[in-house]
């Protein structure tokens, strides 16, 4: 599960509130799997947060052309592996059904998610907009 923290805030208001959201979309879908619901219902949950980080992924997107932020290929770059990630995860899902090795899957790719793209690319883009005046 995710735990939010101020740690992971970039001091964006539409960013963090979007991050937020997407946290508690994973661990809505994680406390499905944990009570064995079926692959439909979690299936489900993880259209919704497809949808979620989709339209999040066009807010920075939107933010970094708009102010012409020097890193945007590469943060875009590692917007398209989170959602190829994602579609991993529900064709695994789809094919295999919850097992350990797709939960052992969902739980790093949401540690990297918090650990790596947060921490390290969001922080950055942040700090950018920081100095532009974006809060």
């Amino acid at each position: 599960m995710i735990k939010w923290s101020d740690n992971y805030s970039i001091s964006n208001t539409i960013i963090d509130n979007q991050h937020k959201k997407i946290s508690s979309q994973i661990n809505k879908f994680m406390k499905l799997i944990n009570l064995k619901k079926s692959t439909k219902d979690i299936k489900l949950e993880v259209d919704i947060l497809e949808e979620i980080v989709g339209t999040h992924n066009k807010t920075e997107e939107r933010y970094m052309k708009q102010y012409n932020y020097p890193e945007y290929e590469i943060h875009v770059e590692e917007h398209k592996v989170f959602n190829n990630n994602i579609r991993i995860l529900k064709k695994a899902l789809l094919d295999y059904g919850i097992n350990d090795k797709l939960i052992s899957m969902i739980n790093s790719q949401a540690e990297e998610w918090n650990t790596k793209h947060i921490l390290e690319f969001d922080k950055k883009l942040g700090d950018f907009l920081r100095k532009k005046g974006i809060k």
